[in-house]
């Protein structure tokens, strides 16, 4: 798709550099992923408040260093981020983090709320079917030549970033039927050529 920019499979530690919007895993693998990140973070600053609370000296730190703090912690407050957008429903989904409160529960009910008024749904709806529309004519225009390969391998990277999409699924088989058939006759029709010939060298032979 044009709007986005597959980078491939990435690292669990280019998770929080920032580098990649979207991760796509299993949900099993995300929930450890996040759950991982979440304690890394309270474990992080635990420390910080051993540290800080270590002397008089390192309280003094800490008043100044105070509104940064602040401000770190608020990019990583998940009542403040809100939830995860549930993709593939035909609603606007949100899932919040099992701990939230009442704050985080109407940061969530607003995501929801602007992504309906938006049509987020419809837009991506419309995007995926702009993607396999343009997908199969790509590929039809190849298989038309009878260039089934060429055909095959643009349904299959696209299948590759929408797995299991039956309508790219169902044409894939397709162009794989016919290129089979295709090799078949071929094959056929090359070996009643040199069965011609070989009956030709016969009648000259004898």
């Amino acid at each position: 798709m044009d709007c986005i920019n597959y980078v491939g499979n990435v690292e669990a530690r280019d998770l929080m550099f920032g580098d990649i919007d979207v991760m796509v895993c299993d949900g099993f693998t995300g929930n450890i992923a996040m759950k991982a990140c979440e304690g890394c973070g309270k474990s992080i600053a635990t420390q910080m408040k051993k540290a800080f609370k270590k002397n008089l000296w390192t309280m003094i730190c800490a008043l100044f260093s105070k509104g940064v703090i602040k401000d770190i912690k608020g990019s990583m407050d998940y009542e403040s981020c809100g939830g995860a957008m549930f993709l593939g429903l035909s609603k606007a989904v949100v899932k919040g983090h099992g701990n939230s409160k009442a704050r985080g529960f109407s940061v969530c009910i607003h995501q929801a709320a602007n992504a309906a008024r938006g049509d987020m749904v419809g837009k991506m709806k419309e995007m995926i079917d702009k993607f396999r529309k343009d997908t199969l004519t790509q590929a039809a225009a190849y298989a038309t030549a009878k260039n089934y390969e060429k055909a095959i391998e643009i349904l299959g990277n696209a299948l590759a970033q929408m797995p299991g999409d039956e309508t790219l699924t169902n044409q894939l088989t397709v162009y794989q039927q016919e290129m089979a058939a295709k090799i078949e006759a071929d094959a056929l029709a090359k070996a009643a050529e040199l069965a011609g010939k070989t009956d030709l060298l016969r009648e000259t032979l004898g």
